[in-house]
């Protein structure tokens, strides 16, 4: 008996080998299915490789597309901001150690990265820190949420401090592991060289937009030798994965911070093809490792995609798992977060729900209308909770679609909620508008679709899981 990935792995109580399929012990092989055989020669050889390499993988190509590297069609970004954030990096042809405001709210047109949020406003910047620390600053926020995460290339996250400092002005410096940069308060020093920032600036509703751009327009981030050229990606990832590049990639990206603690384990997956550095490691490979590499990558985010759908253990929303964020060597949530939510922060910091049934564990279709019922007392959190709908695409990553209203989500500073007699509010979730008057219309999609209930600063309650998301009805 030998376990596929030997660690324990749980992602919305997600197992390894439920995601996969896979029992505990080499399956018995159906001669005639040329799926099971199939599986049978991958078991074993390239998928503990994968979900190792995924989550490094994913985080250079969001990389790539947030700094203009690649292009993945994502237009959210106004022509004005990246001529701004050009300017300011001297006409630069890509956007590194630089911020980029995203001045409107997320909606179906951004594809750089999985599920975003439609109540904050984006601020991002793609730093690379081997040539020169970057120096952030940020605004008095006062009341308004407003949070900055950095995240690491193996996609672990920390907070800088400003909610912790009571939402005052500060400046910190972030350096790379190798920095001869003392350590101190405002010094924050990363794991590896490539990194991500992102800053969340709450926004009420479109009518709150004005006000939480001026606090936005407070954060900057510029590096600290502004004639230090950052290293550009060797290898750009292609529109489809495929298995020289996603390599290449992973392997590139290993090197530029050899000393991640993440990378060490590298080591255990030399042989098929995860060689730190090695920009030709695909080209050593044998013919076999190369062949179940062609094999398994199409299948790849399918097979991950089916596993999660799985993993609900129970009907209707499923908690996040505890590690999110900070998921040491658990390989599995990793990739899996990599996949449906890209950036999202750590528990303490926000608990997302999700759900893909209704509360009897049917999928959601947007051909039946449901409703959620926030009840009088609210949702237990020190800033704001939000409901959003998403439509997954091929590959399971989830994105906005085309709504007949300026609004992709609802959160609890928006201006049209509608409590009923008894204070509570009624999220009605449908193709066509209702007739009722107090109830709040979410718009849903065609065909199936998700949804996820963000908690942003949650309380203790639901972080020790004693309270529980609003079940999704179907509506008779």
């Amino acid at each position: 008996m030998r376990h596929l990935i030997t660690r324990r792995a749980m992602l919305y109580n997600l197992s390894t080998l439920g995601v996969l399929g896979l029992g505990a012990c080499r399956p018995k092989i159906d001669p005639n299915s040329r799926e099971e055989q199939l599986t049978a020669v991958l078991h074993d050889t390239v998928l503990d490789a994968f979900f190792y390499a995924f989550g490094p993988y994913e985080f250079a190509r969001s990389m790539q597309a947030l700094s203009g590297q690649i292009n993945v069609g994502d237009t959210l970004v106004s022509e004005e901001a990246l001529a701004d954030a050009a300017r300011r990096a001297g006409d630069a042809d890509i956007l590194i150690n630089r911020h980029i405001h995203v001045r409107d709210l997320a909606d179906e047109r951004i594809r750089s990265v999985t599920a975003p949020n439609n109540d904050t406003l984006y601020t991002s910047a793609v730093l690379e820190l081997s040539q020169t620390p970057v120096r952030v600053t940020l605004p008095n926020s006062g009341d308004r949420y407003l949070s900055v995460a950095l995240m690491d290339m193996f996609t672990d996250q920390r907070m800088i401090g400003h909610v912790e400092n009571g939402g005052t002005a500060g400046t910190y410096l972030i350096v790379g592991p190798d920095s001869p940069v003392k350590d101190g308060s405002s010094v924050i020093r990363m794991p590896s060289n490539d990194a991500w920032l992102l800053a969340r600036t709450f926004v009420a509703g479109v009518d709150d937009l004005t006000a939480a751009r001026e606090v936005q327009s407070g954060i900057t981030v510029e590096p600290v030798d502004p004639d230090a050229q950052p290293r550009r990606f060797k290898t750009l990832a292609p529109p489809e994965m495929e298995s020289r590049t996603f390599l290449e990639l992973t392997d590139e990206l290993l090197g530029r911070s050899p000393n991640h603690p993440q990378v060490e384990r590298a080591a255990h997956f030399a042989e098929k093809g995860i060689v730190p550095g090695r920009m030709d490691a695909w080209s050593k490979l044998s013919f076999r490792a190369k062949e179940t590499w062609n094999a398994w990558l199409p299948r790849a985010l399918p097979v991950l995609r089916k596993g999660l759908s799985k993993t609900q253990d129970k009907p209707g929303w499923n908690a996040p798992p505890k590690i999110l964020g900070d998921y040491g060597d658990n390989d599995i949530v990793r990739a899996a977060i990599a996949l449906i939510g890209f950036g999202a922060l750590k528990t303490e910091d926000a608990l997302y729900f999700r759900t893909e049934t209704d509360s009897t564990g049917k999928e959601l279709t947007g051909s039946i209308d449901y409703q959620m019922v926030i009840p009088a007392d609210g949702v237990p959190v020190n800033a704001f909770w939000s409901l959003s709908v998403y439509k997954p695409d091929a590959d399971g990553r989830l994105f906005f679609f085309k709504v007949p209203i300026n609004r992709h989500s609802i959160n609890s500073g928006s201006s049209d909620l509608r409590r009923r007699l008894d204070g509570s509010i009624t999220l009605h979730l449908s193709q066509k508008h209702p007739e009722e008057k107090d109830v709040v219309w979410v718009p849903t999609p065609e065909g199936k679709f998700e949804a996820i209930f963000r908690t942003y600063e949650p309380k203790q309650p639901l972080i020790d899981d004693k309270w529980s998301v609003p079940p999704l009805r179907q509506i008779d």
